[in-house]
């Protein structure tokens, strides 16, 4: 089986939002006190839109991990 590592682009939001709210509520989800504190941040940090806005910065890079 191979792996490559590219650059994302727009089309892999979706994927990197998912994976972002997932790890950082396995790693750091305990820490709220709240659960809808915690929804309301992963919403806000990960949301599609802010994705699709950083994602087309030139100087925002990144990886994106294919089998």
């Amino acid at each position: 089986m191979s792996i490559t590592i590219r650059i994302a682009t727009i089309t892999d939001v979706e994927d990197i939002s998912f994976l972002g709210k997932k790890t950082f509520d396995q790693s750091f989800g305990y820490l709220f006190n709240d659960k809808q504190d915690l929804l309301d941040y992963l919403e806000r940090t990960f949301s599609l839109a802010k994705l699709k806005t950083s994602i087309g910065k030139p100087h925002n890079i990144l990886d994106c991990i294919v089998r």
